[in-house]
């Protein structure tokens, strides 16, 4: 099994880069080297030493594009995102370019062109617990696949934060669940079925927090059958990963019924 430096380095030469800035700490209280070295391990985590079939079919879907992603520490906790080198080429062919933060229109910016853009992820894995966090969503290594999920689709072209319609309501008296944008749900269903693979409890309902699913959701079936018109979104737009996805040995996995509701996988 690699070291954490030989799977950074692996990851390099596949444009998953890091950039810990020149300074010696990249905050107070956090020197750079243990930065660094936080997240080699979580990228080690990633790709090989946590039970990671899924979170590796998005870092080789990232490698496939041909750009690259570098990893920087953001300025504080809630500067944990992703941000596309060019907008216009992260955005869809025609599509208004919009704000991740707002949904809004983003200014001085026309339409997007859709062929995809390099991006700089901010993270800092001393922000987050390391595992097991009774917040599904919130593990260190979590909430940087989710960013990585996030610059996959900058780097494919396919970024769009169109805000979703009304929330959705589920059983389970009083509960709402509001993605905020695709954008969103895609990165939050991948996390979830990396979260089942590693068995940890509870998933993630939303992008309201860190609450966990209401049970009825909790099944690939009762998901699937909530958020149908999504997931079939994003099987089409993002096919060779939903069936890398779909292939996962998890409990929860909606993209594993949609597969075979499509006949693509028994």
């Amino acid at each position: 099994m690699a070291t954490p430096v030989e799977v950074e380095a692996h990851l390099r030469s596949h444009g998953i880069l890091m950039d810990a800035g020149p300074n010696a700490n990249v905050r107070p209280g956090i020197p750079r080297i243990q930065w660094q070295t936080a997240v080699r391990n979580q990228l080690k985590n990633l790709w090989e030493e946590m039970p990671c079939d899924s979170s590796r079919a998005v870092l080789n879907s990232i490698a496939q594009t041909g750009r690259s992603v570098t990893i920087r520490p953001g300025a504080n906790k809630s500067q944990t995102d992703q941000d596309p080198t060019n907008w216009a080429n992260a955005t869809p062919q025609g599509a208004g370019i919009l704000s991740c933060a707002n949904t809004a229109p983003l200014p001085g910016m026309t339409a997007g062109t859709g062929t995809g853009s390099s991006t700089i992820v901010h993270y800092v894995p001393q922000d987050w617990p390391m595992y097991n966090s009774i917040k599904p969503g919130e593990d260190r290594d979590e909430v940087l696949l989710h960013e990585l999920v996030h610059a996959l689709r900058s780097m494919r072209g396919q970024l769009l934060c169109a805000a979703t319609p009304q929330p959705q309501i589920s059983a389970s008296k009083g509960t709402t669940v509001q993605y905020d944008t695709f954008e969103e749900f895609v990165a939050i269903l991948v996390t979830n079925i990396y979260r089942s693979e590693n068995k940890r409890p509870n998933l993630r309902l939303d992008h309201q927090g860190f609450r966990p699913l209401p049970t009825e959701l909790t099944t690939s079936n009762g998901f699937r059958g909530m958020f149908a018109k999504q997931i079939s979104k994003m099987v089409n737009e993002m096919g060779l990963l939903c069936f890398d996805l779909a292939q996962v040995n998890c409990q929860f996995n909606p993209l594993r019924e949609e597969m075979r509701a499509r006949r693509i996988i028994t």
